[in-house]
């Protein structure tokens, strides 16, 4: 089966599986074989999954498929991180991906609900007509998502003042590279092995004299 068939193959089995949407002409494919940095790398099919549910879908037919996946964010990066030769999963730009909620003020500080598809100079908008704004401020604010920004730990020229944009989460829900939903303040949800990965780390710092500070 030539290339171009058998990717519209592939499209159709995961379409069939989806409520969102998966995209496999041309024009698309050249848009996602290109970000902010110097490379290319062509994806056999992009997904914009609907939902986490959709996600989870998404990573188990790559699996049966053998097909590397990707998530993309806005775009913004400029190291080819959101580049992949197999599915690059890519949020629409509405629904439940881009939604901000459960807006509240815990001792003098706001706390907000955000989708990862939410571009960032939404949010700020968000915050400033509430009073508040988020330290870590990207440079590429205009086209960069938060998901993005928190998986690549952008934090844009503040950071020195302010610190990271991890210092300002709460918590984070995600689905793994093996499918599964992982709230991080929800302990019964994290997996044994990321569980045990991270008490080793925390041994390894704990036990290393020139990182720990007394």
């Amino acid at each position: 089966m030539k290339g171009g068939s058998r990717r519209r193959m592939i499209a159709g089995k995961l379409q069939a599986r989806l409520a969102g949407e998966v995209l496999a002409d041309e024009r698309t494919l050249a848009r996602y074989s290109r970000d902010y940095s110097i490379y290319e790398v062509r994806p056999k099919l992009v997904a914009m999954p609907a939902d986490p549910e959709d996600l989870q879908k998404i990573i188990g037919f790559a699996a049966e498929e053998g097909l590397t996946v990707t998530p993309r964010g806005g775009g913004s990066g400029t190291a080819g991180s959101g580049l992949g030769n197999g599915i690059v999963v890519a949020l629409p730009l509405k629904g439940t991906w881009n939604e901000i909620t459960d807006f509240a003020i815990k001792d003098k500080t706001a706390l907000v609900k955000v989708g990862a598809g939410v571009f960032h100079n939404d949010l700020q908008e968000y915050l400033r007509a509430r009073g508040y704004f988020l330290p870590a401020d990207v440079s590429s604010a205009k086209i960069s998502r938060i998901g993005g920004n928190i998986s690549t730990k952008a934090s844009g020229p503040h950071a020195l003042k302010h610190g990271s944009i991890d210092r300002f989460l709460d918590h984070v829900e995600f689905i793994s590279a093996q499918g599964e939903w992982v709230h991080t303040a929800d302990d019964a949800t994290i997996p044994k092995r990321i569980k045990d990965g991270l008490e080793k780390l925390g041994r390894r710092i704990r036990e290393d004299a020139d990182v720990v500070t007394l």
